[in-house]
């Protein structure tokens, strides 16, 4: 991937999340409020994440060994975690691995324009580091997220709001990934 298919990609997430909650539609409402507690969603999204995290690990190379942990045996540590949440911590685990794939996607997209001054990407990176900020309170706290949607859709004026910001922003992102 390369940095204008990462601006291209955050932007067209934006545009989609933007138009979702400023379409006003009963269903967005329903799904988002059911988003937390949905188990297919939580094993597809832990799982993935998940996944990417464990080969993220297997990956390591012996300068990232941690003292009297291998790699293996550090593989072996986080296989065993990954397997053991699912039955012992089933609660809100979509929204543990949406946090998990957001952080992962994040250092990521942040690697793609490491060192590169000449390519204005401020835009993208406060973007990231907002949802950084939000997968790491989320992930730390799941239960917060479905308390964010009760509030949301408390009042039709909070879904217009952040969803009109967010698709502003999408299309300026999606807009300056042309100009680079």
């Amino acid at each position: 991937m390369t940095l204008f298919h990462a601006i291209l990609a955050v932007g067209i997430v934006l545009i989609l999340l933007g138009a979702s909650l400023l379409s006003g539609s009963s269903l967005v409402q329903q799904k988002c409020k059911a988003f937390p507690r949905c188990p297919i969603a939580g094993y597809i999204l832990f799982g993935t994440g998940s996944a990417w995290f464990l080969w993220n690990v297997y990956n390591l190379t012996k300068a990232d060994e941690i003292g009297f942990l291998s790699n293996e045996m550090l593989l072996l540590v986080f296989v065993a975690i990954a397997i053991l949440t699912i039955p012992f911590v089933p609660d809100f685990l979509s929204v543990r691995g949406l946090s998990i794939l957001v952080l992962l996607a994040s250092r990521a997209i942040l690697d793609l324009g490491w060192m590169q001054y000449s390519t204005p990407q401020r835009m993208l990176n406060a973007v990231v580091y907002v949802f950084v900020v939000i997968a790491l309170i989320t992930g730390a706290s799941p239960y917060k997220l479905r308390d964010f949607f009760e509030w949301l859709f408390a009042k039709r004026s909070r879904p217009i709001a952040i969803g009109g910001v967010a698709l502003l922003y999408g299309v300026a992102l999606t807009v300056s990934a042309f100009k680079l």
